[in-house]
């Protein structure tokens, strides 16, 4: 009897960690990722042009929803510019990306206004691509 009791606390002891352990592993972790892509052999002055079906959320527009970082996730001073009220322009750095390096283009979900607080999709795309 009290070899049945040990076992059944050590299953339930393994169960209710596992289930801990995997809840906290998993906890809104699949909100959080990003949509990923990525381009090699891309000009150094590549001018990334990103399309919203429909329209581009201005109120939001800023540095921080539209970025660059470079293979140290150091930034990237690009330009941005909304050429029409759906499409935005993500302009290289003066002089251009450094040949034969990796960067990544993040742009956050909101800014697509027929995602704006989707919380079922990730929030950011995330564009990897190096530069020949």
């Amino acid at each position: 009897m009290k070899k049945k009791l040990v076992t059944l606390c050590a299953l339930i002891f393994i169960g209710i960690g596992s289930y801990v352990g995997y809840s906290i592993l998993t906890k809104d972790t699949d909100k959080h990722l990003d949509i990923q892509m990525a381009q090699s052999n891309v000009s150094p002055d590549k001018e990334w042009i990103i399309t919203f079906d429909h329209g581009i959320n201005q109120e939001i527009m800023n540095a921080k929803s539209v970025y660059v970082q470079d293979q140290d996730n150091k930034p990237v001073p690009v330009s941005l510019k909304i050429s029409d009220p759906q499409t935005l322009v993500v302009k290289s750095p003066n002089g251009g990306y450094q040949k034969e390096k990796t960067y990544n283009l993040y742009i956050n979900r909101d800014l697509d206004l027929e995602h704006v607080g989707n919380e079922n999709l990730p929030k950011q795309y995330h564009i990897q691509f190096t530069t020949m």
